[in-house]
């Protein structure tokens, strides 16, 4: 991902609206980019303290600690997708193995080969 589209999608990832096709590319531009880092910390520290301040003023939070907790739910999120997807392809690739045999099973059936 590109310092440009991940600014763009800043303002989803702040109002949890992010599309699961960029929790990947979004968390690892994050954890490389330093630049686009420090403008997430800006934009979502301006963003959580407001809300924060005012639902109630007179609690203490902890903005840098959300925005890590919220990057490392995306990054075990987009883990979980990539071995959700992984896990489906083993699942199809041994189903159709088994199709293609069932059939040479059946072709040779009807040969008499068998």
């Amino acid at each position: 991902m590109k310092c440009q589209e991940f600014q763009e999608l800043i303002p989803e990832f702040i109002e949890n609206t992010l599309e699961e096709k960029y929790y990947d590319g979004f968390v690892h531009h994050a954890n490389t980019c330093r630049n686009c880092l420090d403008e997430l910390e800006i934009y979502f520290m301006i963003r959580v303290g407001l809300e924060r301040m005012e639902s109630d003023a007179s609690k203490s939070f902890d903005i840098q600690g959300e925005l890590k907790n919220r990057l490392l739910y995306y990054e075990r999120k987009a883990d979980s997708m990539f071995l959700h997807g992984l896990y489906r392809k083993i699942v199809m690739t041994i189903a159709e193995g088994c199709t293609v045999i069932l059939l040479i099973l059946q072709i040779l059936l009807w040969l008499e080969i068998l």
